[in-house]
Formats: C-alpha cells, sequence, structure tokens
C-alpha cells in the first residue's frame, strides 16, 4: 500500500481509505462475472475492522456464496499483517440481457 494512495488519510499516520479498500473487493468479485462486464451492486453490507497502514501488504479474498437468478452473492475480505482490516457481503447483479 503506498502511502500516495492514502492522500488525506490521516496526516503523519497514512492508511488506506475504506471507499478504496471496499472498491477493490468490489472490483475483484465482479471479475468473477467476466472481466471488463459491467454490474450493478444492488446490496453490499460493509464492516471496516482495523486500518491499513501504508507500506503494509494487502490481501483481497472474494468467495461466491451464491447465485439466485441474476444475483450473485460474495463475502468478500482484505488482510494486512494477518489481520482482517475490512469485510464485506456483496451482491452483485449484471445488466438486464447480460449473460
Amino acid at each position: 500500500m503506498p502511502a500516495a494512495a492514502c492522500a488525506g488519510h490521516f496526516e503523519r499516520y497514512p492508511a488506506m481509505p475504506v471507499a478504496i479498500l471496499m472498491g477493490q473487493l468490489s472490483e475483484l468479485a465482479g471479475l468473477s462475472l467476466g472481466e471488463g462486464q459491467p454490474f450493478w451492486i444492488p446490496q453490499a453490507s460493509v464492516e471496516a475492522q482495523n486500518f491499513c497502514w501504508a507500506g503494509e501488504s494487502v490481501t483481497f479474498e472474494a468467495q461466491a456464496t451464491s447465485r439466485q437468478g441474476p444475483l450473485n452473492q460474495f463475502a468478500c475480505r482484505a488482510v494486512a499483517s494477518d489481520r482482517t482490516v475490512g469485510q464485506m457481503q456483496l451482491t452483485l447483479q449484471r445488466p438486464t440481457g447480460d449473460r
């Protein structure tokens, strides 16, 4: 995690913004629907548990948990230095007409 990616979060203690962390998890889950394919996020439950500090390595995980018609559910998690820094239960949906 480069310090430049943490601009404004926080003075003298750079940390990854939660929006960026959750955005990366969403993008990772979306790859399972097909690279470059559009998707909607009709539902997401977000939990930020800790900080990911500049200089730390972050691992992003997204596991498909169920599919009901056009809805695809995922359990997502970000881990830094062996601690969970964020989790998200995510539902993705392709636009109507996409397979």
